[in-house]
Protein backbone atom coordinates (compact mmCIF):
# COMPACT_ATOMS: atom_id res chain seq x y z
CA UNK A 1 0.00 0.00 0.00
CA UNK A 2 2.87 2.47 0.83
CA UNK A 3 3.54 3.02 -3.01
CA UNK A 4 0.44 3.52 -4.73
CA UNK A 5 0.13 5.87 -1.85
CA UNK A 6 3.69 7.65 -2.11
CA UNK A 7 2.67 8.48 -5.56
CA UNK A 8 -0.72 9.87 -5.48
CA UNK A 9 0.53 12.32 -2.81
CA UNK A 10 3.93 13.36 -5.13
CA UNK A 11 1.81 13.48 -8.74
CA UNK A 12 -0.81 15.60 -6.93
CA UNK A 13 1.56 18.27 -5.01
CA UNK A 14 4.97 18.23 -7.07
CA UNK A 15 2.62 17.93 -10.47
CA UNK A 16 -1.21 18.85 -10.60
CA UNK A 17 -1.27 21.28 -8.10
CA UNK A 18 1.87 23.88 -9.36
CA UNK A 19 -0.14 23.41 -12.91
CA UNK A 20 -3.54 23.95 -11.89
CA UNK A 21 -2.99 26.57 -9.38
CA UNK A 22 0.49 28.46 -10.98
CA UNK A 23 0.84 31.65 -9.39
CA UNK A 24 -1.61 31.62 -7.35
CA UNK A 25 -0.19 28.38 -5.47
CA UNK A 26 -0.95 29.18 -1.31
CA UNK A 27 2.06 30.44 0.05
CA UNK A 28 2.41 27.51 2.35
CA UNK A 29 2.88 25.11 -0.18
CA UNK A 30 5.88 27.49 -1.70
CA UNK A 31 8.79 26.86 0.84
CA UNK A 32 11.28 24.70 -1.22
CA UNK A 33 12.82 21.57 0.23
CA UNK A 34 17.06 22.58 0.51
CA UNK A 35 17.73 19.09 1.70
CA UNK A 36 17.67 15.65 1.21
CA UNK A 37 16.51 15.27 4.98
CA UNK A 38 14.21 18.37 4.65
CA UNK A 39 12.81 15.74 1.49
CA UNK A 40 12.67 12.89 4.00
CA UNK A 41 10.29 14.86 6.14
CA UNK A 42 8.38 16.03 3.98
CA UNK A 43 7.69 12.02 3.21
CA UNK A 44 6.95 11.52 6.41
CA UNK A 45 4.33 14.31 7.17
CA UNK A 46 2.54 12.51 4.26
CA UNK A 47 2.44 9.67 5.32
CA UNK A 48 1.26 10.50 8.90
CA UNK A 49 -1.69 12.15 7.24
CA UNK A 50 -2.79 8.48 5.49
CA UNK A 51 -5.12 6.68 7.33
CA UNK A 52 -4.11 4.09 9.75
CA UNK A 53 -4.54 0.31 8.22
CA UNK A 54 -5.15 1.75 4.73
CA UNK A 55 -5.50 -1.41 2.03
CA UNK A 56 -3.91 -1.41 -0.74
CA UNK A 57 -6.93 -1.23 -3.26
CA UNK A 58 -7.21 2.52 -1.00
CA UNK A 59 -4.13 3.05 -1.96
CA UNK A 60 -4.14 2.55 -5.76
CA UNK A 61 -7.54 4.83 -6.08
CA UNK A 62 -5.70 7.59 -4.92
CA UNK A 63 -2.42 6.98 -7.05
CA UNK A 64 -5.09 6.79 -9.70
CA UNK A 65 -6.57 9.98 -8.88
CA UNK A 66 -3.64 11.53 -8.50
CA UNK A 67 -3.08 10.48 -12.09
CA UNK A 68 -6.42 12.21 -12.84
CA UNK A 69 -5.65 15.34 -11.08
CA UNK A 70 -2.37 16.05 -13.16
CA UNK A 71 -4.35 14.65 -16.63
CA UNK A 72 -7.40 17.22 -15.63
CA UNK A 73 -4.52 20.20 -14.82
CA UNK A 74 -2.45 20.02 -18.39
CA UNK A 75 -6.40 18.91 -20.52
CA UNK A 76 -6.38 22.65 -21.88
CA UNK A 77 -2.55 23.50 -22.32
CA UNK A 78 -0.94 24.15 -25.55
CA UNK A 79 2.62 23.48 -26.08
CA UNK A 80 3.75 27.00 -25.12
CA UNK A 81 2.02 26.80 -21.81
CA UNK A 82 5.24 24.37 -21.63
CA UNK A 83 7.17 26.81 -20.69
CA UNK A 84 5.15 28.79 -18.29
CA UNK A 85 6.46 29.02 -14.38
CA UNK A 86 4.89 26.96 -12.06
CA UNK A 87 6.31 26.29 -8.16
CA UNK A 88 7.47 22.81 -7.36
CA UNK A 89 9.32 22.99 -3.99
CA UNK A 90 12.07 19.59 -4.39
CA UNK A 91 15.50 20.12 -3.80
CA UNK A 92 17.17 22.11 -6.07
CA UNK A 93 13.80 23.10 -8.05
CA UNK A 94 11.39 26.13 -6.68
CA UNK A 95 10.38 27.66 -9.87
CA UNK A 96 10.54 25.81 -13.21
CA UNK A 97 8.64 25.31 -16.50
CA UNK A 98 5.27 23.38 -16.66
CA UNK A 99 7.44 21.21 -18.47
CA UNK A 100 10.12 20.38 -15.93
CA UNK A 101 6.88 19.15 -13.42
CA UNK A 102 5.38 17.04 -15.92
CA UNK A 103 9.31 15.34 -16.15
CA UNK A 104 9.42 15.06 -12.56
CA UNK A 105 6.47 13.16 -12.06
CA UNK A 106 7.14 10.86 -14.96
CA UNK A 107 10.96 10.64 -14.20
CA UNK A 108 9.67 9.98 -10.53
CA UNK A 109 7.44 7.46 -11.23
CA UNK A 110 10.01 5.32 -13.87
CA UNK A 111 12.36 5.49 -10.63
CA UNK A 112 9.77 3.80 -8.07
CA UNK A 113 8.71 1.34 -10.84
CA UNK A 114 12.19 0.26 -11.86
CA UNK A 115 12.92 -0.07 -8.52
CA UNK A 116 9.66 -2.35 -7.28
CA UNK A 117 10.02 -4.66 -10.62
CA UNK A 118 14.02 -5.07 -9.60
CA UNK A 119 13.26 -5.63 -5.93
CA UNK A 120 10.25 -7.80 -6.97
CA UNK A 121 12.91 -9.80 -9.67
CA UNK A 122 10.45 -9.15 -12.19
CA UNK A 123 11.63 -9.02 -16.05
CA UNK A 124 8.04 -7.35 -16.98
CA UNK A 125 6.55 -4.64 -18.15
CA UNK A 126 9.66 -2.79 -19.22
CA UNK A 127 8.94 1.34 -19.65
CA UNK A 128 9.79 2.26 -23.07
CA UNK A 129 13.05 2.46 -24.29
CA UNK A 130 12.10 7.26 -24.54
CA UNK A 131 10.84 7.04 -20.96
CA UNK A 132 14.15 5.08 -19.43
CA UNK A 133 16.76 7.27 -21.23
CA UNK A 134 14.93 10.76 -20.28
CA UNK A 135 15.31 8.93 -16.66
CA UNK A 136 18.38 8.27 -17.09
CA UNK A 137 19.56 11.87 -18.78
CA UNK A 138 17.42 13.64 -15.86
CA UNK A 139 19.36 11.81 -12.86
CA UNK A 140 22.86 11.77 -14.72
CA UNK A 141 22.03 15.59 -15.49
CA UNK A 142 21.48 15.91 -10.89
CA UNK A 143 25.29 14.53 -10.70
CA UNK A 144 26.67 18.15 -10.15
CA UNK A 145 24.50 19.29 -7.83
CA UNK A 146 25.63 15.75 -5.63
CA UNK A 147 29.27 16.89 -5.64
CA UNK A 148 31.04 18.10 -2.76
CA UNK A 149 32.78 21.45 -3.64
CA UNK A 150 35.46 20.77 -0.98
CA UNK A 151 36.32 17.12 -2.30
CA UNK A 152 36.91 17.98 -6.03
CA UNK A 153 40.09 16.75 -7.33
CA UNK A 154 42.93 19.14 -8.05
CA UNK A 155 43.02 17.93 -11.73
CA UNK A 156 40.94 17.64 -14.43
CA UNK A 157 38.72 14.23 -14.23
CA UNK A 158 36.56 12.55 -16.64
CA UNK A 159 34.41 9.65 -16.74
CA UNK A 160 31.98 7.82 -18.94
CA UNK A 161 28.80 6.15 -17.56
CA UNK A 162 27.76 3.89 -20.51
CA UNK A 163 24.16 2.25 -19.74
CA UNK A 164 23.67 -0.61 -22.42
CA UNK A 165 19.90 -2.18 -23.22
CA UNK A 166 16.74 0.32 -24.56
CA UNK A 167 16.83 3.02 -23.71
CA UNK A 168 20.62 3.22 -22.45
CA UNK A 169 23.25 5.81 -23.85
CA UNK A 170 26.73 7.08 -22.89
CA UNK A 171 27.24 10.50 -20.42
CA UNK A 172 30.30 12.12 -20.17
CA UNK A 173 30.97 13.93 -16.40
CA UNK A 174 33.75 15.86 -16.38
CA UNK A 175 35.71 17.43 -13.50
CA UNK A 176 37.86 20.96 -13.66
CA UNK A 177 38.32 23.76 -12.69
CA UNK A 178 36.05 23.45 -9.76
CA UNK A 179 33.10 22.57 -11.27
CA UNK A 180 31.40 19.25 -12.45
CA UNK A 181 29.37 19.19 -15.69
CA UNK A 182 27.67 16.30 -17.48
CA UNK A 183 27.06 15.80 -20.91
CA UNK A 184 25.30 13.29 -23.10
CA UNK A 185 27.63 11.04 -25.45
CA UNK A 186 31.14 9.12 -25.33
CA UNK A 187 34.13 12.00 -24.20
CA UNK A 188 37.20 10.12 -26.34
CA UNK A 189 39.52 9.43 -23.44
CA UNK A 190 38.28 9.08 -20.18
CA UNK A 191 39.86 8.11 -16.82
CA UNK A 192 37.28 6.03 -15.47
CA UNK A 193 34.29 3.89 -17.82
CA UNK A 194 32.03 2.83 -15.78
CA UNK A 195 29.45 0.64 -18.41
CA UNK A 196 26.04 -1.10 -16.84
Amino acid sequence: ADLPYHLSYFDRDIAAEPIRFGPDLPAEQQKIMRTMGELDAWNARKFAERRPGQTVAESLAQMRAGRDAVREAVAGLTDADLDRRVFIPLVGCGRVTVRLALQSCLIHTWSHFTEARLRLKQAAPIPSPAITHAALSFFLSMMPMMVSRDNLPTRPFTAVMSVGGAGGGDWTIRVADGACRVAEGRAGTADLTMTY
